[in-house]
C-alpha cells in the first residue's frame, strides 16, 4: 500500500483517541506518562505486587497459569513491533521483510495483526510505556491491512472477529465501515459488526439497540470481553449498577488483559459515584494489587485519592475500617500521605472523629523529623484546640518546626494559634433568641463533637478572612 493509501486509511485520526478513551473509561487527562513513581518518594520498602497473567486464547472457565506462554508471546510481539517500527521510522517505506508491512497480495491477514495488537495491549496493562507509544502506529497499520485485504480474506471468520476486536479497541472507523459495506458478514457476526461500527461512530442509540441484547458469555473468547466492556460503556450514565455488573463480566471474560484493567478501573469509578464504599474498597484493592504498573495507573491514583478523602469523612468505625483495607494495598509512604490528606479534610470540614482517627494512624506511621511528622503534629494540635484542650494544643504548636510545612499548613498553624487566643479571651456567645437553628448543627449531638465542629467552622472562616485581608494589603502595596 502506498503512503497516500495509508494516509487515507487513517483520515479519521482526530476521532480515534476519543473512541479509545470511551472504550477504556479514560479521559485525555489520563494520557500522562509516569514522570516518577509517587510511591518511592521517601524510600519506603515496596510491597510485593501480584503478577498479572493474561488469558488470551483461553476459555473463561480455564484460568490456568500461562505466565510462561504469555512471556513467549510478549517477546515475539516485541520482535514483530521492533521490526515494524524500524521500517516505518526509516523513511524508506514498508519493508517486504517486515511482518507488519507485507508487500505480496494475500500475505497480510488481519487476524494476525490483531493478535499483535492484543499482545501490545497486554504489555500496556503491565506498564510498558514503549508499547503504549507504539499503539497509534500499529492501529494505522492494521487499518491499512484491513482496507488492502482481498475479498476472499473475509471468508475466514477469524478476520471478521479481528475487525470487531480492532473496532472495540478504538480502531479507524473508515476501515471498519469499508468491511461492513462489503456485506460479507452473516448472522451474528453481521449484527456485531454493525453494532460496533455504530459505537465507534458515536451512534449510541443504534449501538444500544444492536449490542445490548447480545449475551457476551456466548461469544468466542477474543470477542466476549470486548463486547461486555462496550455494553458497560453504553449503560454507564443511565444505569450505573447494570454497567458495573457488565464490567464485572468483562473482567471474568478477559482476565489479565487490558480489558480487565479498563473494566476494573471503570467499575471503581462507578462505585465511587454511587457512594458504594464496600465495592470501592474491594475493587481498589484488586486494582492496586494487579495493575499498579498499568500505563493508566497514575490517573487511577489521582481519582482514588480524591475518593478516599471523601469516603474518609465518616464517623462510622466500620466504614473507616473498610476504607483502611484499600489503603493497606498502597505503599506505606503513599498510605501516609492519604491519611494526612483525610485528616486535614476532616479538620477543615469539622469532622473531628474521622480526622482524629486518620491523624492517629498517620502519627504512628510518620518518621520523626519528616514533613509528614510535622503535619501530623499540626493536625493533632488543631484538634486539641478545637475540642477544648487549648493549653495542650498550643504546647504542641510551640514545639512544631514550621519550616518543614508547606504554605497552606503554615497558614493553618497560624490560624489555630489565633483561634486559641480568641477562645481564651472571648466568653461563650449564645445564639440570639428567635434565630433559626443551623441544620448542620442540629444533625450533631450536643457535646464536644458539636463544639468542635462549630470551632472548626469559626477557625476556617477567620483564617479565610485573614488571608483575604492580607491579599488586599499586598495589592495596595503594589499600587
Amino acid at each position: 500500500m502506498t503512503r497516500s493509501g495509508l494516509a487515507r486509511a487513517g483520515g479519521d485520526a482526530d476521532q480515534r483517541g476519543f473512541r479509545r478513551d470511551l472504550l477504556l473509561g479514560t479521559s485525555n487527562a489520563e494520557h500522562v506518562r509516569h514522570a516518577r513513581d509517587p510511591r518511592r518518594g521517601s524510600g519506603a520498602a515496596p510491597r510485593a505486587s501480584r503478577p498479572v497473567v493474561s488469558s488470551r486464547g483461553q476459555s473463561p472457565s480455564g484460568f490456568r497459569d500461562n505466565a510462561f506462554e504469555g512471556a513467549l508471546r510478549s517477546v515475539a510481539a516485541g520482535i514483530v513491533l521492533l521490526l515494524a517500527m524500524g521500517s516505518t521510522c526509516s523513511g524508506a517505506g514498508p519493508s517486504p521483510a517486515s511482518p507488519l508491512a507485507p508487500s505480496a497480495k494475500g500475505s497480510a491477514q488481519p487476524f494476525e495483526f490483531v493478535r499483535t495488537l492484543e499482545s501490545l495491549q497486554d504489555q500496556i496493562a503491565l506498564g510498558n510505556g514503549e508499547a503504549r507509544a507504539k499503539l497509534p502506529s500499529l492501529m494505522g497499520q492494521i487499518a491499512a491491512v484491513i482496507r488492502a485485504a482481498e475479498p476472499e480474506a473475509w471468508n475466514d471468520p477469524r478476520n471478521l472477529r479481528a475487525v470487531i476486536v480492532y473496532a472495540a479497541s478504538g480502531g479507524h472507523s473508515r476501515a471498519i465501515r469499508a468491511v461492513a459495506e462489503l456485506r460479507v458478514a452473516r448472522g451474528e457476526m453481521k449484527d456485531l459488526l454493525e453494532g460496533i461500527l455504530a459505537y465507534v461512530e458515536g451512534r449510541e442509540a443504534r449501538a444500544k439497540q444492536i449490542l445490548l441484547p447480545v449475551e457476551a458469555m456466548t461469544l468466542p473468547v477474543p470477542l466476549a470481553g470486548h463486547v461486555a466492556l462496550v455494553q458497560a460503556n453504553l449503560l454507564a450514565k443511565e444505569d450505573p449498577r447494570e454497567a458495573m455488573r457488565l464490567l464485572a463480566r468483562a473482567r471474568v471474560l478477559a482476565p489479565g488483559t487490558l480489558i480487565e484493567e479498563a473494566a476494573l478501573r471503570k467499575e471503581i469509578f462507578l462505585a465511587d459515584q454511587a457512594g458504594d464504599l464496600e465495592s470501592f474498597a474491594n475493587l481498589s484493592k484488586q486494582y492496586l494489587r494487579r495493575f499498579d504498573r498499568s500505563a493508566y495507573a497514575e490517573n487511577f491514583r489521582q481519582r482514588f485519592k480524591a475518593a478516599v478523602v471523601r469516603f474518609g469523612l465518616t464517623s462510622d468505625p466500620a466504614r473507616f475500617a473498610m476504607l483502611e483495607t484499600a489503603l493497606a494495598a498502597l505503599e506505606p509512604d503513599e498510605e501516609l500521605r492519604l491519611l494526612l490528606a483525610t485528616a486535614r479534610s476532616g479538620l477543615v470540614a469539622g469532622a473531628i472523629e474521622p480526622a482524629r482517627h486518620a491523624v492517629g494512624k498517620a502519627t504512628a506511621m510518620a518518621r520523626d523529623g519528616t514533613a509528614e511528622a510535622s503535619r501530623a503534629i499540626l493536625y493533632a494540635a488543631a484538634m486539641r484546640v478545637l475540642t477544648g484542650e487549648i493549653d495542650a494544643g498550643l504546647s504542641d504548636l510551640r514545639s512544631l518546626d514550621t519550616t518543614a510545612l508547606a504554605k497552606p499548613d503554615t497558614e493553618l498553624a497560624q490560624a489555630v494559634r489565633t483561634i486559641a487566643s480568641d477562645i481564651r479571651a472571648e466568653p461563650t456567645q449564645e445564639q440570639p433568641s428567635g434565630a433559626a437553628p443551623n441544620p448542620a448543627d442540629e444533625a450533631l449531638p450536643a457535646g464536644p463533637e458539636r463544639q468542635a465542629s462549630e470551632s472548626a467552622a469559626t477557625m476556617i472562616q477567620r483564617a479565610e478572612s485573614a488571608l483575604r485581608e492580607a491579599g488586599t494589603l499586598l495589592e495596595r502595596k503594589r499600587l
